[in-house]
């Protein structure tokens, strides 16, 4: 059987037009592994810092905390809310710092009792950390915490302030930050002056 020419173009017409389609989708897959290959290799991008938000300030106006504490039907915190020393005393030899800063973080009432109480715990020192967290905000600092930290640095250096040294070490660089804010009042200004002097003095001692 003789091949008709027309049908001979057609053949080779349409393997070339294979040929072609198939270099074509070769030439694409080598360029797709080109392409994943320098991915691959590519230096890893730095992950976007992402700065933690910044704790709320505690709060430590009068009042009742909102939520549910174990404190709320405490007799002896209810006493010591009033003020009286030997009230604050005793509550500080019950709880402790530990006990004292964890009323603290209740904030409003609760809080304001603990650090009335915290100068008169035995193992006040612990509390400085946790003190000096709170006056680091960039705010105005409390007068109630300002309190708390400079009657607890105030009591005479002892042997045991080794177990807060770190806490004499976290609180003078925020105490001294404190002292050059020009905006501080008088009240404000003298704590925070007699409390930086006292925090050198102790973090020497617990040093030695």
């Amino acid at each position: 059987m003789v091949a008709n020419p027309v049908m001979l173009k057609m053949s080779s017409r349409g393997a070339w037009v294979l040929v072609a389609s198939t270099g074509l989708s070769l030439f694409g897959l080598g360029c797709r592994r080109h392409d994943a290959a320098e991915q691959a290799n590519a230096p890893a991008k730095p992950a976007a810092s992402v700065t933690p938000p910044e704790a709320a300030p505690l709060d430590l106006t009068p009042g009742e905390p909102p939520a549910p504490n174990r404190f709320a039907g405490d007799a002896q915190w209810q006493r010591a809310r009033g003020g009286e020393e030997i009230d604050l005393m005793r509550l500080a030899h019950r709880e402790g710092a530990a006990g004292l800063i964890e009323g603290f973080a209740v904030g409003r009432s609760v809080g304001l009792t603990a650090l009335a109480a915290l100068p008169h715990a035995d193992d006040a020192e612990l509390a400085l950390s946790r003190l000096c967290e709170e006056l680091a905000h960039d705010r105005a600092p409390s007068l109630p915490v300002l309190r708390a930290l400079q009657g607890i640095v105030a009591r005479p250096p002892e042997p045991r302030e080794a177990l807060a040294a770190s806490g004499y070490a976290e609180c003078v660089p925020v105490v001294d930050r404190l002292a050059k804010l020009p905006s501080l009042d008088p009240e404000r200004h003298d704590l925070v002056s007699s409390t930086a002097g006292l925090l050198v003095e102790h973090r020497e001692a617990a040093r030695r």
